[in-house]
């Protein structure tokens, strides 16, 4: 399995990178739909874990989670 985590320096993402030491973690601006593509075009995840978010940003978090959710699909994850 090849997972990629969103957020992995947040609360959530970290205990999840900790107990998935080879999980892809690289750093990406989720709100940017063409570089989270990108990514997700190079390190070929086949499952995402998506934790990042922005505190009381709720339409921010949507576009994000939209934006991983599209990326994620165009490479079968």
């Amino acid at each position: 399995m090849r997972p990629h985590i969103t957020g992995a320096t947040g609360y959530l993402g970290s205990e999840l990178v900790r107990l998935q030491p080879d999980a892809s973690t690289e750093r990406v601006e989720v709100r940017d739909a063409e570089a989270v593509r990108r990514l997700f075009e190079r390190v070929r995840p086949d499952v995402v874990i998506h934790t990042a978010y922005r505190q009381n940003e709720a339409d921010v978090n949507t576009r994000e989670s939209e934006n991983v959710a599209a990326a994620a699909s165009v490479v079968g994850a």
